[in-house]
């Protein structure tokens, strides 16, 4: 019986990104960011150097549940969290990852870290400063120990299993969550490049672990996505996919997130993407302003840095499904 065979957890992911060279005058997220940036460059260079993946036409259209769509975790005698597995797994391996992102979103609804750097880099015409380029690197953070209870589930035509659990904080099966988010956005004369990553491991008090990797990199033009599920890298699925509601969206604007993700790379795509953008513009955060003499590519110069580090904790007050689009809003706690 699936529920019963969830006895899952978890394991201790690596919460540091040292950074090679260790400069004093900058914060922890700063040298990180420094490494990280250096190392993305030499791997995947500018915008247009993204691998480049052959996508087949849309899957039959998938309608989601009800219970999917009427989500909302404000409910202060509960702690709900979605999860969703990748495209194409079997209904076992489905249900188990769900169920370890599930645990490791309300993790981080419950308490996070989030640090942020963002550069920006201009350009000197004539004395006229204009911005030439834009870089942004989000680091998120969580640890807790979760119970929890599969209230719904469904196996989708995708192979896709989506979860709804109810966390507690005690309970006779134990999960301890440690789970972070990586998100690097940059941006130069209109090209975008963008790099998500998510890692979970867990650990039950029964002593069983598992690990989630899930990575994506794209442009406009492009994507690549990455995903290790208990130490086994899977198979990408070359496909598109619809989904849809019978419920619509509440257009009134208290239902409404600042950011939507198209679904057509899968239900887990734009949900992570659409959590991971929302939490880091939840709220005006606690900034550093630096005005460093720096430049880039010998083109760009006069860089402001901002800094912030902020501990938050939210609430996903709605999922809203428009026109392939998910859309999440967070309210923060």
């Amino acid at each position: 019986m699936i529920k019963n065979i969830l006895c899952l957890i978890f394991l201790f992911v690596s919460m540091g990104i040292a950074a090679q060279t260790v400069d004093p005058s900058r914060s922890q997220v700063e040298n990180a960011y420094e490494s990280f940036k250096n190392e993305f460059h030499n791997e995947l260079g500018e915008a247009d150097e993204v691998v480049r993946k052959n996508v087949l036409a849309y899957r039959p259209a998938v309608k989601l549940p009800e219970w999917f769509v009427n989500f909302n975790n404000t409910d202060p005698g509960s702690l709900l969290s979605v999860g969703i597995s990748d495209p194409g797994l079997d209904s076992l391996d489905a249900l188990e990852q769900a169920t370890v992102r599930a645990l490791a979103i309300a993790a981080f609804s419950k308490k996070s870290l989030i640090q942020n750097v963002s550069d920006n880099y201009y350009l000197d015409k004539d004395g006229v400063k204009t911005l030439g380029k834009f870089l942004s690197f989000t680091y998120y953070i969580t640890r807790d120990t979760l119970g929890f209870k599969l209230l719904e589930y469904e196996y989708t035509s995708n192979g896709e299993m989506l979860v709804l659990i109810d966390c507690a904080p005690s309970g006779d099966i134990l999960f301890y969550i440690n789970s972070n988010i990586e998100l690097f956005q940059s941006e130069t004369s209109g090209k975008v490049v963008s790099r998500l990553l998510f890692e979970v491991e867990a650990q039950s008090n029964m002593g069983e672990e598992l690990k989630d990797s899930w990575l994506v990199n794209e442009n406009s033009h492009s994507f690549e996505i990455e995903s290790h599920w208990d130490g086994e890298a899977l198979e990408f699925v070359p496909a598109k996919y619809r989904y849809y509601s019978e419920i619509l969206p509440d257009n009134n604007g208290d239902n409404i997130g600042d950011f939507s993700f198209d679904m057509k790379y899968g239900l887990w795509y734009a949900y992570i993407n659409a959590l991971a953008a929302n939490m880091e513009q939840m709220e005006v955060f606690n900034s550093r302003v630096k005005f460093l003499d720096d430049r880039y590519d010998q083109q760009f110069q006069d860089l402001t840095r901002i800094v912030f580090t902020e501990n938050t904790a939210f609430n996903i007050a709605g999922l809203s499904v428009n026109d392939n689009k998910l859309t999440i809003k967070l309210v923060k706690d």
